[in-house]
């Protein structure tokens, strides 16, 4: 079940050509905690390890791991998930994969545009030799619950934004499954005020045998586009800078003021 409760914008607002304060509140939805999940499968079914907790899974030291394997999900600035992978044969098998997955939430103030960053990259030492790798960054209206995969986007309702290299959620077999591009790195998206929207992150390494280490990381991020438009994310998911709309209202807050004091400044009455 989702929570409900009121959001609102606290700050100077405009009546007409007249600056007043109060809050404008337009939206029904708190934004859900974020979910994660990470899993390393590597050679045997049966040393399968996984994890829904945000952090680190640390399989350094299980079977098939020839040096540092670890996935990592995170959340503050740019929300991220991360796998860290030196495979090898154990006991004379090899195969298997990696994931990191994370999801956030958000909701906008207001309805207007905001931006996704996307970011994702895989690095590889010079032996690199046939292992997949995915990233994949969704963004769309949220469902009613997290699916077991963490998927969470509503039925029937178009995502506003998906990778462009994979359809099907990237499902084996597709376009550019072994080879993707890198994720575009700034997408305009039209969203709803007070609707709770789910941003949905996802990276794999598979068939990574003697490859040598790998590093393959996603980081997007959210900002806000218009003016006016504040965004409440999952907690633990932290910004740098107040958003542009913020420093607006601060300046016109500021510029009142000055205006204020002094009309109300007494004036001097100079004798003849």
């Amino acid at each position: 079940m989702k929570s409900s409760k009121l959001i609102c914008v606290f700050g100077p607002m405009f009546a007409g050509s007249l600056l007043v304060a109060g809050a404008a509140c337009a939206g029904t939805i708190t934004p859900e905690d974020a979910v994660s999940y990470e899993y390393f499968g590597l050679n045997y079914a049966d040393n399968i390890q996984t994890s829904s907790v945000l952090g680190a899974l640390n399989y350094s030291s299980g079977a098939g791991c020839g040096g540092a394997c670890v996935a990592t999900t995170s959340l503050g600035v740019d929300p991220s998930a991360a796998v860290l992978l030196d495979e090898v044969p154990f006991e004379g098998a090899s195969g298997g994969y990696a994931t990191a997955i994370v999801g956030f939430f958000f909701v906008p103030s207001t309805s207007g545009t905001v931006s996704l960053h996307s970011a994702a990259t895989l690095t590889a030492n010079s032996g690199l030799d046939g292992p997949d790798s995915q990233a994949v960054v969704m963004v769309g209206q949220a469902g009613d619950e997290v699916s077991p995969y963490l998927l969470d986007f509503a039925a029937d309702v178009p995502l506003l934004f998906q990778d462009t290299d994979c359809s099907n959620y990237c499902a084996s077999g597709v376009a550019n499954y072994t080879s993707p591009l890198p994720l575009p790195s700034d997408q305009n998206l039209n969203v709803v005020g007070g609707v709770q929207y789910y941003v949905y992150e996802s990276i794999y390494v598979g068939q990574a045998t003697n490859a040598g280490p790998l590093t393959v990381e996603a980081d997007p991020s959210i900002t806000s586009d218009t003016s006016g438009l504040t965004l409440a994310f999952s907690p633990g998911i932290a910004s740098t800078v107040p958003e542009p709309s913020i420093f607006d209202m601060i300046a016109i807050g500021c510029c009142a003021l000055g205006f204020y004091l002094r009309a109300r400044r007494p004036s001097m009455l100079v004798a003849p």
